[in-house]
């Protein structure tokens, strides 16, 4: 029923007396992220960046890319998408990662492998026992950031 639906603005109205926010800093830049964090207690923010297959450099998962990545490890992150297109941005919530990153079934396929990203770094596995060997290790190393334009920021 859509008037469920998540994406909904009356949806998120009754928490913004919740979150503690300056007006002047919305939309919300990327530089801004870290003082919302410090702000609201419990919160840790991750952002994604979509990428043209055209794009693609030197990159763990061919569509996307992190841009930022929380400093509290303790914390569940929250993911977002940052759109960006002709000097605008806009930031969507992800509410299932792996879902994201695997995509959907190609038509032309019989079968869909379902990889398990890893959230640090969106490296893929196959197998859970050689996602679990990676995850030991992969939130101890620094990962370059591939952010955009310094207007966006």
């Amino acid at each position: 029923m859509l008037s469920n639906a998540a994406n909904r603005v009356n949806k998120y109205k009754p928490f913004l007396k919740e979150l503690k926010f300056d007006v002047n800093d919305m939309s919300m830049k990327l530089i801004n992220i870290e003082n919302f964090e410090r702000a609201n207690v419990g919160l840790a923010i991750n952002v994604l960046s979509y990428m043209n297959k055209t794009e693609n450099t030197n990159i763990k998962h061919p569509l996307f890319s992190l841009i930022r990545r929380t400093n509290f490890k303790n914390i569940k992150p929250i993911y977002l998408l940052f759109l960006e297109e002709n000097n605008k941005c806009h930031n969507i919530l992800v509410k299932n990662l792996q879902r994201l990153l695997n995509g959907r079934k190609n038509n032309n396929c019989e079968k869909q492998i379902c990889y398990i990203w890893c959230s640090y770094c969106l490296n893929r596995y196959r197998l859970q026992k050689s996602f679990k060997k990676h995850q030991t290790v992969c939130s101890n190393y620094q990962i370059k950031n591939n952010l955009p334009n310094d207007e966006l920021l």
